[in-house]
């Protein structure tokens, strides 16, 4: 009997094990390597995901990695800027979605909005080789996290020519603003883009 109930937990452990879907990472969790994993499920679904620069702020990566226990997505978000205060996610070229140290710093930058999280604005930055950056205000957080916080890009005033961030809450202009827009990040949440507006 002994025998039969040991026999019986092993046949169903095995079956277990191979209900699972397996994962693999393709950069072992390198934020400095644009990388992915691809899960693939017992019916033979594939799915793959793809580091990405993190739709909050230019220095994020959202890195793609493995959960060991259930073979399925995790994702951590990492600041590139641990790595140096030059250190941003590469998303102008390819590859996307991972971390690198910009070579040198842009010569000029112009604020469109000047600091002001009522209108929708940028900053333009201009690299020594002509190249151009813009980056646009945005929300913080999509609306099921906070979606009230803009992040307002500004020039800095101590460095000429380089850019940097400040987050501004919209309820400081009355209780029911929040930041506005309709745009859908890659999880099909609404991802309010760039300024303070009371809900239509």
């Amino acid at each position: 009997m002994k025998k039969f109930l040991l026999l019986s937990i092993f046949v169903i452990s095995i079956l277990f094990v191979g209900c699972q879907p397996t994962c693999e990472d393709s950069d072992g969790f390198n934020p400095m390597v644009k990388g992915n994993i691809t899960i693939t499920h017992p019916d033979g679904r594939i799915e793959v995901y793809e580091d990405e620069c993190n739709f909050s702020h230019y220095t994020l990566v959202t890195e793609y990695i493995c959960d060991k226990e259930t073979g399925l997505r995790d994702r951590v978000v990492v600041d590139c800027a641990t790595y140096g205060p030059d250190y941003r996610c590469f998303r102008n070229e390819t590859p996307l979605g991972r971390c690198y140290q910009e070579p040198y710093k842009p010569i000029s930058c112009v604020d469109s909005d000047g600091i002001n999280p009522l209108i929708k604005g940028n900053i333009t930055l201009t690299y020594p080789d002509g190249r151009v950056w813009v980056i646009e205000d945005g929300c913080r957080y999509a609306p099921s996290v906070n979606p009230t916080l803009v992040s307002e890009y500004i020039c800095n005033n101590e460095t000429p020519g380089l850019g940097d961030q400040i987050v501004i809450d919209c309820t400081q202009y009355g209780s029911n603003y929040s930041c506005y827009g309709s745009e859908m990040d890659p999880w099909g949440n609404l991802l309010p883009k760039g300024y303070c507006q009371i809900p239509q």
